[in-house]
């Protein structure tokens, strides 16, 4: 009786690991020092030039939150900051951007 009740459960064990969805690779990641940040004229979107690893990378930000920050100077040139982008059309288009230091 017991050899059944644990040949079950590895049986549920497999069934629920095959139809498990395969993971996906998270987004990307990079800490860097701001070096320039150029907001667009309509105030829509911006483009912030990080220096990550010795390279400056450009970054494409169009979410409200962080052109907020950007616009009362609570981000600015100098501060370190953690960014999740996607790559889209050859530009890293960012998802999150947020300081690393404090809340």
């Amino acid at each position: 009786m017991k050899r059944f009740k644990t040949l079950g459960i590895l049986l549920a064990g497999l069934l629920a690991l095959a139809a498990a969805k395969p993971l996906h690779a998270a987004d990307p990641k990079m800490i860097g020092i701001v070096t320039k940040v150029v907001v667009a004229e309509d105030g829509k979107s911006a483009v912030a030039t990080l220096k990550s690893k010795g390279k400056l990378v450009d970054v494409d930000i169009a979410d409200k939150l962080t052109l907020d920050k950007f616009a009362s100077k609570k981000i600015q040139a100098g501060d370190e900051i953690r960014c999740v982008y996607q790559e889209k059309d050859g530009r890293k288009k960012s998802v999150s951007f947020k300081k690393t230091a404090g809340c």
